[in-house]
């Protein structure tokens, strides 16, 4: 018979009470590490908290300890879903199985609770010297920011630092609109807005900063006319200037 985990009155874990990191190894599978503080909850010390990493179906489980002592009992080895990831995390009564807490797409940024389809992946891994830089994932095509894994912290940091996220988002954001120019002036067909596409959701967000529709691809002047706009409608919505320096 399978078990039943009873949700009655469980509590939200939110996503600035955990950070994830994925590290790639070298024998092409994948190590996290976590920290996670429950406090503010107000649960019983002696819950049993489970991290659950996942993509789509596939997902990997491991036990975190209690609330009172949430360290990871076990290695933290993704042996199925490599880097790309997402976490949930599930706090449970001992004996009764009643979920007291969880906390689900933490460690994805930019996704929300409502289900709304993330633009920008963000995952860890050894870059060298290179801090940063975005690229389009080999298995479905999507932009993603990768981060150096020697960087500490990352993923935590893109989330909520405003000197990390000054530095890196906008820069971030132009090499993406950059890729979209490149994509479209090699199609013949004007099919933009086929909901397929991964660029297709990011000009309608280029639209919402800036009111003004894609430009001509064949006019070099107006593409570049065009990305600045977004990076400076991007800019001033997050007030990045303002974070970073609020003296100023």
């Amino acid at each position: 018979m399978r078990s039943r985990i009873n949700s009655t009155s469980r509590k939200k874990i939110d996503s600035g009470m955990a950070s994830f990191a994925v590290t790639a190894s070298g024998d092409g599978l994948a190590d996290f590490h976590a920290k996670i503080d429950l406090g503010p909850l107000k649960l019983s010390p002696a819950g049993e908290v489970v991290v659950e990493a996942y993509r789509q179906s596939v997902h990997e489980r491991f036990g975190f300890g209690t609330v009172a002592n949430t360290v990871a009992r076990e290695p933290t080895r993704l042996r199925e879903l490599g880097t790309d990831v997402r976490f949930r995390i599930k706090v449970i009564e001992p004996g009764t199985g009643r979920l007291l807490a969880r906390g689900d797409k933490i460690g994805a940024v930019d996704s929300e609770s409502s289900g709304r389809k993330e633009l920008l992946k963000v995952v860890v891994r050894d870059l060298g010297q290179e801090p940063w830089k975005t690229e389009l994932h080999a298995d479905d095509g999507q932009p993603v920011l990768v981060l150096n894994d020697h960087i500490p912290d990352a993923l935590a940091k893109i989330k909520s630092d405003p000197m990390f996220q000054g530095l890196i988002l906008p820069g971030a954001l132009r090499q993406i609109l950059l890729m979209i120019w490149l994509e479209e002036s090699e199609e013949s067909d004007d099919d933009t807005d086929d909901e397929e596409r991964w660029l297709t959701g990011w000009l309608r967000y280029a639209r919402q900063l800036t009111g003004e529709d894609k430009p001509d691809w064949s006019d070099e002047s107006a593409v570049r006319r065009w990305i600045d706009d977004v990076c400076r409608a991007f800019s001033a919505q997050f007030n990045l200037l303002h974070r970073l320096n609020p003296e100023g």
